[in-house]
């Protein structure tokens, strides 16, 4: 054990504050579930909250397996993946640069996860996700230029360009993500339709008949 970091220090420093932070904002500042004239017309979509169905013991839990498996995925991926795998100059590539590629899935895979969460996307947190992909990818070709790695970040330097130049790491960049998230699609989708909450039925039956139902009593799951 030599307590090497794994991640160079400047991208887990703009983690919360520049890559994550700013699509979490503008979607729960938009994020509504049903609408006022709903909401007012079925009180008992609150009952959910009042019964902690959102938030407990057994939820937190299983929330902490599935960040597990998603960093389990982000890790053993490009290190069993791209271990062995040699550049252009016969040598295989080197710590950074699968940390760096490990890295980029965590960012693709938090905004992927916020997507599956939330029930109420527009222009403006959509944007804002996308955005943030982009504004990581930016901030790191920043820091992997030559005179700004030798200041800030010097193992980072040229370390963005081979990964961005190898084709490699797009495929990974694509699939991986895409298997991290699979199980909260697929426990999101089954809960909808197999153990739905209250809010759940309203949506469905606002979006099928186009008007505000009201829910019937024991036709959810509360």
């Amino acid at each position: 054990f030599s307590g090497q970091i794994f991640f160079v220090e400047w991208l887990p420093m703009m983690y919360n504050a520049f890559f994550t932070s700013w699509p979490c904002l503008f979607t729960f500042c938009f994020e509504q579930d049903v609408d006022k004239v709903a909401s007012v017309r079925n009180p008992t979509i609150y009952m959910a909250g009042q019964k902690n169905k959102y938030f407990n013991f057994s939820i937190f839990w299983f929330w902490i397996g599935l960040a597990i498996w998603h960093g389990s995925v982000c890790y053993w991926l490009p290190v069993i993946g791209l271990r062995w795998i040699n550049n252009s100059e016969g040598s295989m590539y080197g710590h950074w640069w699968l940390s760096t590629v490990s890295f980029s899935m965590i960012i693709h895979v938090v905004t992927y996860k916020l997507g599956v969460e939330s029930g109420y996307w527009n222009y403006v947190n959509g944007g804002a996700a996308v955005g943030s992909i982009f504004f990581y990818y930016f901030a790191a070709i920043i820091l992997n230029i030559p005179g700004v790695a030798s200041v800030f970040q010097p193992q980072f330097h040229n370390v963005v360009f081979s990964i961005l130049g190898n084709g490699k790491f797009w495929f990974l960049i694509l699939l991986g993500p895409i298997i991290a998230i699979l199980p909260d699609l697929a426990i999101k989708i089954f809960q909808k339709m197999f153990l739905p909450t209250p809010v759940d039925f309203l949506m469905s039956q606002n979006a099928t008949n186009k008007t505000h139902s009201v829910i019937k009593p024991k036709k959810v799951l509360l």
